[in-house]
């Protein structure tokens, strides 16, 4: 596993925010094109400071093909484009539900490309402390409450019937955790959707994880994240894909970190059942998961 934990300084919070999720949205965006799965290949977390100009992209890289991106990240690039800036700003809006005002576009292009200009900075080589809290005002930037935002509360779940052997829960949640997160990363950078996690249930005759976004409410557009949901089953049911989980399940320690492998908090308190390495490295065959995959169904609960 390769972690890279890199930082900016931004002269504003709301700048520093909306340049954070630009950035996270060039490395989803590169992490899809690549093929890449979250939970499988990677994990990436961005970070803003609330009342700070700092922020900080973290990253693990599990995969030897997600390893391949670490030199594209310390380039990492978000130009100051409308497009992108409208973007960013619409996915803040569905985080928080609240506008950023901006009353001289302009300027905030400029701040933005400033901002791009600057190298990212390794944590990990900092030489000198950094004062996160010596801001700018900027006048011409704001959040407010805005009574013309509508923002729209939408679920997805995926379910299959109820396993016989206790062993394979696990593996049901890890594959739906890594499905809804990765379709979560392609539609937060397509679609503006915000990720707010999931919530697993055990019935008698099956078992399902649901997964909660928040939209804007004019970008909400169901057909198109059923699309995604398709398109990152049927990539992972390929050969190259389903040989690379089988990798990746293979190799799970417990003993090398909790951010690397599944979060045992989850099957205890919601499975009720745990299993450990032997388990993993004896059901992690490309028979198995790609039967597992074949028998979810993937549904909207609201849109």
């Amino acid at each position: 596993m390769l972690r890279v934990l890199l930082f900016k300084n931004a002269s504003s919070p709301i700048i520093a925010h909306v340049y954070e999720h630009m950035a996270m949205n060039q490395f989803k965006q590169l992490a899809h094109q690549t093929g890449l799965l979250r939970n499988i290949d990677y994990s990436a977390l961005g970070t803003h400071y609330l009342n700070t100009g700092f922020f900080t992209i973290d990253i693990d890289l599990y995969t030897s093909e997600a390893e391949l991106l670490a030199g594209n990240l310390q380039r990492l690039k978000s130009p100051a484009a409308n497009s992108a800036i409208r973007l960013a700003m619409q996915q803040i809006s569905s985080e928080t539900e609240q506008v950023i005002a901006c009353d001289n576009p302009p300027l905030l292009k400029q701040e933005i490309a400033r901002l791009d200009s600057k190298v990212w900075q390794s944590i990990g080589e900092l030489e000198q402390p950094i004062n996160t809290l010596n801001l700018a005002e900027h006048k011409y930037l704001s959040e407010i409450d805005h009574p013309s935002l509508s923002v729209d509360h939408v679920s997805y779940i995926i379910k299959k019937p109820l396993t016989d052997d206790p062993a394979l829960l696990p593996f049901f949640h890890y594959l739906a955790a890594t499905i809804h997160d990765t379709v979560a990363d392609i539609a937060n950078y397509k679609l503006g959707y915000y990720h707010h996690g999931s919530k697993f249930t055990k019935e008698k005759s099956q078992i399902a994880l649901e997964t909660e976004f928040t939209v804007l409410s004019h970008l909400a557009n169901n057909d198109k994240v059923q699309h995604i949901y398709n398109s990152v089953i049927s990539n992972m049911l390929k050969k190259p894909t389903l040989s690379r989980i089988v990798r990746r399940l293979k190799s799970f320690s417990y003993d090398e970190g909790k951010m690397n492998v599944p979060n045992i908090d989850d099957h205890i308190l919601e499975l009720g059942v745990v299993i450990g390495e032997p388990s993993w490295r004896q059901f992690a065959n490309e028979e198995t998961i790609s039967k597992l995959l074949k028998d979810i169904v993937v549904e909207p609960v609201s849109f």
